[in-house]
């Protein structure tokens, strides 16, 4: 046999519902759960002879934040001139804490609702008698229990799967979330970005990259975010400062170690952080200056600043000549040219003309893990443009059913056609850059040593960026000393510069050594031995890519 209807209490008068329907979470909105809530609300409604002039279908906590549209639905019934029903399937659905109770019984008080709880068949009026009122609160009170004992297993779940290492939320970019075979959560590396994420580490480790450079190149390696089609500064900023990355995880309130594969090695993330700590961003300006923000004045330790002069009188090719200054602000002494600076540095790159090819090859071949890991990662940036450019015919085939089916207009389906051709030729330009893959094992590294010998030429070609980049492996100090620019070189450079008058090289020492070391005695007298340490190798080798890069 069915319930019998409520009888109403001192409400007779009501005749319009305002209906309320909630779960509390998403997966429960796409289940049934809403869909059954308000067919029986509803269905009560029609018993109880009252019309519905207002229905609120949330997904809302009932514990946690603000509650908006609970109260957008109070506000809503305070201004209605008509005291007003307020239907729900079951009190949980309303209330799970007795935090919303004096609003609501102060409505009840000046009869401004009367609230249905349509599964427990009770109606709470303003005179409902004593044993209602307990029934109301006692069905509380175990919403409540029953919420309070979902919290403690979830934090006991929470406990266990940081011991396990196991990460149950939302997955950084460069990994992904996922169900496994038994429907179980699970976070895997996503084959589209985690090679991005491990080689912005790299990249900008070095220090050659600031802020806004670092940004624009992920950018241009194709990171791209969930909810963001353009990439910011702060974006980067937080992915190199995630600790995710180096296989921590933060949860309650300290870290701890997850069991997911790491996107970088924890010197490299340290290296970043110092990096991010220890450097201002500079913002784009008019003017490209190549030492901006690398100089500093021998005199008082200030960064030295940069200006320009144009000059209208003098033209070269039909175009106003712009000079380039550097000077100190602090001293305010002597305005240098830029071209002073650009000289030494060109001074400094012939350097490398002074290591013979054989030393210089030798150097190279202890170089293959970096190269390949580098060329590992371009393969995966390359296999995953094809299947980003593949996904486009799907693309468009459902959109071709969308369009024939009536389902969307021709407009839309014009534009939208634009739109993923578009994309598609960006994307293919983008593989393009990596057509050499196909042609050539790795990166030839006899061609890298060759460049490397011609870098004082090649300087000249180089764009801004890549030339501040290559100042920042080549120089350990650049000071403006009146009207000189004197350039230091790095330690890794001149350690390197001075194999060339060494006959025995001993490669760097490791657990797994690439040749062993002679003894002192048995050299010829003034072959000292020189050890090479691997940092000085990745200084080497990231060097001469800037300009393999370039061309």
């Amino acid at each position: 046999m069915g319930r019998k209807a409520a009888k109403v209490v001192n409400d007779k008068n009501i005749k319009h519902a305002v209906l309320w329907i909630r779960v509390s979470s998403r997966e429960q909105k796409e289940g049934y759960s809403l869909d059954a809530q308000e067919d029986r609300v509803k269905n009560y409604c029609i018993r109880q002879g009252l019309t519905i002039i207002k229905q609120f279908t949330v997904v809302e906590s009932s514990t946690r934040g603000e509650r908006k549209e609970f109260y957008n639905m109070i506000n809503f019934i305070k201004k209605y001139k008509n005291p007003v029903a307020l239907v729900c399937d079951k009190v949980d659905r309303l209330q799970r804490s007795f935090k919303e109770y004096d609003v609501l019984n102060k409505l009840i008080e000046k009869e401004k609702i009367a609230i249905h709880f349509q599964t427990e068949q009770a109606i709470m009026a303003k005179n409902a008698k004593a044993h209602e009122k307990m029934m109301w609160n006692f069905r509380i009170t175990v919403a409540q229990s029953q919420t309070d004992t979902m919290s403690d297993n979830v934090i006991r779940s929470f406990e266990k799967m940081r011991k396990e290492g196991k990460w149950p939320h939302h997955a950084p970019v460069g990994y992904k979330n996922v169900r496994d075979a038994n429907g179980n959560s699970d976070i895997v590396l996503d084959e589209d970005n985690h090679f991005i994420i491990t080689r912005l580490f790299k990249e900008f480790s070095i220090g050659t990259y600031n802020l806004e450079q670092i940004t624009r190149k992920a950018a241009d390696l194709g990171l791209k975010m969930k909810n963001s089609k353009k990439l910011h500064k702060q974006t980067i900023r937080g992915i190199l400062s995630n600790r995710f990355y180096v296989g921590e995880m933060f949860s309650g309130g300290q870290y701890y170690p997850h069991c997911y594969p790491r996107l970088t090695d924890s010197y490299t993330f340290e290296r970043c952080q110092e990096i991010l700590e220890g450097k201002a961003n500079h913002k784009v300006q008019k003017h490209e200056y190549v030492f901006k923000g690398l100089v500093r004045c021998k005199k008082c330790g200030g960064v030295v600043s940069t200006d320009i002069n144009v000059h209208p009188a003098k033209k070269k090719g039909g175009e106003k000549v712009v000079y380039k200054y550097l000077f100190c602000p602090q001293c305010g002494g002597y305005r240098t040219r830029e071209e002073n600076g650009v000289e030494k540095v060109r001074e400094a790159l012939k350097t490398f003309k002074n290591m013979p090819k054989s030393v210089v090859e030798k150097l190279v071949a202890c170089l293959d893990e970096e190269i390949y890991k580098d060329h590992k990662m371009e393969i995966e940036a390359k296999k995953a443009l094809d299947r980003q450019i593949a996904g486009f015919a799907e693309k468009e085939s459902r959109l071709i059913d969308l369009f024939t089916e009536g389902s969307i207009t021709q407009d839309l389906y014009t534009k939208k056609l634009t739109e993923y051709r578009q994309d598609k030729k960006k994307l293919e330009e983008r593989l393009t850059d990596y057509s050499h893959l196909t042609k050539q094992g790795l990166i030839t590294l006899k061609y890298l040593a060759g460049l490397l010998l011609m870098s004082d030429q090649i300087w000249n070609f180089l764009n801004n960026d890549k030339k501040q980049q290559v100042l920042k492996l080549l120089c350990s100090e650049i000071l403006l000393d009146g009207k000189n620019v004197d350039i230091s070189i790095r330690k890794p450079i001149l350690a390197l510069a001075k194999i060339g008058s060494c006959q025995v090289w001993l490669g760097w020492l490791d657990s797994n050594q690439r040749m062993s070391a002679p003894k002192a005695d048995a050299l010829p007298l003034g072959d000292t031995p020189i050890n090479v340490d691997v940092l000085y190798l990745r200084h080497f080798f990231l060097f001469g890519k800037h300009f393999l890069l370039f061309l």
